[in-house]
């Protein structure tokens, strides 16, 4: 993806109104960077993509500059990028640690008095009806495959037991923290332009309520159509999203 930087965008915009020179260049770039950090809280960070090692924990550390996280995954065996979809039911414990499990194969519940027992799943398994075993596991069959969960306290991201080795993270970061540029996601050129538009009226007696009104609606709108490009879900979302609703009952 083709990022521009704000400089472009103040030029191109000084060219769309058709001035002669570049005397307007330095307050528009201020308003440039004001309409940029107000976009960056409400709809937008620098696209960036970083390639970390998951650890033997399961997980790893959030950059600091993240805003957003986009996607992730990794490439499998064939060269296929898999998606890792959030999942905010891994458990956690007090440490901070993920997948967390109260013994080997063991399941907590409580007695009459609140003190803990414990019973394994071949305990459950061991019930039999018409000479068959049944299975009493409730809820093992559904959820997606891979998952994550991003814990902003601690500053990590956790995964599924299953993931492991390296993965890929698309995140939106903030502009202030990328090379010591400011860059602009193609979805936000045209706010930034309208943002400029606006903010060199606002404060200028010489244009009227009605048309700051309009200057100010404008860029609302422009703003309002880079969220819904930003915030748009993928086909695998939806799909594995359908998916944890499925989930394995009884046998009887």
């Amino acid at each position: 993806m083709q990022t521009a930087s704000l400089d472009e965008v103040v030029r191109e915009y000084i060219i769309s109104e058709g001035r002669d020179s570049m005397h307007k260049y330095p307050q528009y770039l201020q308003f440039a960077i004001r309409g940029l950090k107000e976009l960056q809280y409400d709809v937008y960070g620098v696209p960036k993509v970083e390639v970390l090692t998951v650890d033997t924990l399961s997980s790893v550390t959030l950059p600091q500059d993240v805003i957003r996280v986009i996607r992730m995954g990794f490439v499998d065996g064939t060269g296929r990028f898999v998606e890792i979809y959030s999942d905010n039911t891994l458990v956690v414990d007090a440490e901070g640690n993920y997948n967390c499990s109260t013994g080997n194969n063991e399941t907590p519940t409580v007695n009459a008095s609140g003190q803990p027992l414990y019973f394994t799943y071949d305990d459950l398994q061991n019930v039999f009806r018409n000479g068959q075993v049944v299975g009493r596991q409730y809820g093992n069959a559904g959820g997606g495959v891979y998952s994550y969960r991003v814990d902003e306290t601690r500053g990590t991201i956790q995964f599924s037991s299953n993931v492991s080795g390296q993965i890929v993270l698309e995140y939106l970061a903030d502009p202030n923290k990328v090379n010591g540029q400011f860059l602009i996601h193609p979805f936000l050129i045209e706010p930034v332009m309208a943002f400029i538009y606006y903010a060199s009226m606002r404060y200028n007696r010489a244009f009227s309520p009605g048309e700051k009104q309009y200057a100010f609606t404008q860029y609302v709108n422009k703003k309002h159509h880079a969220n819904l490009r930003f915030t748009s879900e993928s086909v695998g979302s939806l799909i594995n999203a359908s998916r944890k609703t499925f989930n394995g009952s009884a046998k009887y």
